[in-house]
């Protein structure tokens, strides 16, 4: 990598990002944004799907989606990095492959590292997708119940992001709070009609397991 770094070598970096030992985890987020500076977004667009694809810790791939939204300034760039942000978001969120409790902190971590309205790009994408699935009542009223506990720390969070912006206005902030009640109704409905399937139901019909 060094070699790639010190020659301005596309090639060799473009072949060390081949191994499959090349995650976020292991060589970090600094490497991939020093590639960025010598190369382009385009050039090393693919092998940071790949090394994303390979990773999985949800918050480090937001923090280096994030880093690398900072960096990119051509409107080249930043077209096509406007349409690979808004995928790789979706490919997280729809690696919730089961959607159980354990995947509702890095439904969260969308919300607080990209933005609540970030999310809200891809939630009607990948809302159907979740519902799809069967088995994860855990997962919805868990989401259910942490979003409804967070609601009024999101909406200032997201406040906080606007209030230098043309979008703080008080019918921004009414609108966004409107869809983030038709979240949390989602969740809570969402679990309701998986009730029967849980284990919970199966135990509170039959608290003797038998």
């Amino acid at each position: 990598m060094d070699y790639a770094f010190k020659w301005i070598d596309l090639s060799i970096w473009k072949g060390i990002m081949k191994l499959r030992s090349c995650t976020l985890q292991v060589i970090g987020i600094e490497p991939l944004l020093r590639a960025l500076d010598l190369f382009s977004f385009e050039a090393v667009r693919i092998n940071l799907e790949d090394i994303l694809a390979r990773s999985i810790h949800s918050p480090d791939r937001l923090r280096l989606m994030l880093k690398i939204r900072s960096k990119v300034s051509t409107p080249r760039d930043n077209q096509i990095f406007d349409h690979w942000f808004q995928k790789e978001l979706e490919k997280i969120l729809s690696s919730c492959a089961v959607a159980t409790a354990n995947d509702v902190p890095g439904v969260l971590d969308i919300i607080r590292l990209a933005g609540f309205t970030t999310f809200l790009n891809i939630y009607d994408s990948i809302m159907p997708k979740l519902l799809q699935k069967r088995g994860n009542y855990f997962f919805w009223i868990s989401f259910y119940k942490t979003v409804r506990e967070r609601r009024e720390r999101i909406l200032e969070e997201e406040a906080r992001l606007y209030q230098n912006s043309d979008k703080a206005t008080t019918d921004g902030q009414a609108r966004r709070a409107e869809i983030l009640d038709r979240i949390i109704k989602d969740c809570l409905q969402a679990a309701a009609t998986r009730w029967m399937d849980s284990d919970a139901a199966r135990f509170d019909k039959n608290p003797y397991g038998f």
